[in-house]
């Protein structure tokens, strides 16, 4: 068997079907494959084949699990990645196996990946570090499934993850937010997040650049202040046919007194409508949301330089105090 080095542990490189999964759309493939993570293999996937799942996949660090992708959406023939479906249910179909220890040096690479059982996430993976999807498609058409939720516990962090050139799809109708993460110093780039409630970033100093979020029932990404510090760079993304709010700066969830936001909101471009009905409006581009009345947020440096909207009510709307310098938000009509 051929090996890879992971830090300073090798992998045995295996493919799951070769390795005795059955692969044919029917039979559970969990057995076969859980035995192989719990083995530290790297699992290969082989493009074309339809893996299917009546539980989770349980993950230790280092697990990587890879196809030849990139990874299909449903309504593509897949001719190329294999495809994972998760018909059973729980928090999540992928969910660490030890999660009250942080998830490290794993990830996943040219996956198709679609969720059809009444699962809480397709990834509940708290405590993530460094941990990379790229080239996948996540899915799902259970109303009632989110994205991903990464979260971290006391005393514990997860940061530098990446998401690279992933296409992760909600229903229209859904009720979870496609993306709700609690990462620090983290990129996510050149990736779509689409229906459900939209995305939520709840960290500290993550990257997004290039990105689409587009068809959520509420705002595209809300960038939520929780905790001491808030920082982070929105470059270069596109917010397409949100019902809501393109972007959000919501901090009604903040438990401490430091009261500065630094945030680089350059070069996005918005489209606020009903992603269903396209000539009504939404209520804003960018929209400031706090419910305290005795505090005023100083959002810098300058945001909303060289954004563009194609249709808004307002380009942007701030609720009770906020301090946001040189903006500068163009509708075009």
């Amino acid at each position: 068997m051929a090996t890879v080095s992971s830090g300073a542990i090798p992998q045995e490189v295996v493919w799951a079907h070769a390795a005795g999964a059955p692969s044919n759309g029917t039979d559970d493939d969990t057995p076969v494959v859980q035995a192989l993570l719990d083995s530290n293999k790297l699992v290969m996937f082989e493009p074309g084949r339809l893996f299917r799942f009546y539980t989770k996949l349980e993950l230790s660090s280092m697990a990587r699990l890879r196809s030849l992708g990139p990874g299909n959406s449903d309504g593509v023939q897949v001719t190329s990645s294999a495809k994972l479906v998760f018909t059973g249910s729980g928090s999540g179909c992928f969910v660490s196996k030890n999660p009250n220890s942080y998830l490290s040096h794993g990830g996943f690479n040219d996956l198709t990946v679609r969720a059809e059982g009444p699962y809480v996430a397709v990834f509940d993976l708290p405590n993530c570090v460094e941990m990379t999807w790229q080239n996948c498609t996540i899915e799902t058409n259970n109303v009632n499934t989110g994205g991903i939720r990464g979260g971290k516990l006391p005393g514990l962090n997860a940061w530098i993850n990446r998401i690279i050139a992933c296409n992760w799809r909600l229903p229209d109708a859904g009720t979870s937010w496609v993306y709700d993460v609690n990462w620090s110093d983290s990129e996510v780039v050149a990736s779509h997040f689409t229906g459900g409630l939209g995305s939520i970033d709840r960290g500290y100093g993550v990257s997004y650049i290039a990105n689409q979020f587009e068809r959520a029932r509420y705002r595209g990404l809300r960038i939520s202040k929780e905790y001491e510090a808030k920082q982070g760079n929105i470059i270069g993304n596109r917010f397409d046919a949100n019902a809501d709010v393109g972007l959000e700066i919501f901090v009604d969830d903040d438990n401490s007194t430091q009261t500065r936001i630094a945030l680089s909101i350059v070069g996005n471009q918005f489209r606020t409508v009903s992603p269903t009905n396209p000539g009504v409006l939404g209520q804003a581009d960018i929209r400031y949301t706090s419910k305290f009345t005795d505090r005023t947020y100083s959002i810098l440096p300058p945001i909303a330089r060289g954004c563009y909207g194609l249709a808004c009510l307002n380009g942007f709307k701030g609720l009770y105090g906020a301090t946001p310098q040189a903006l500068s938000v163009r509708r075009l009509r």
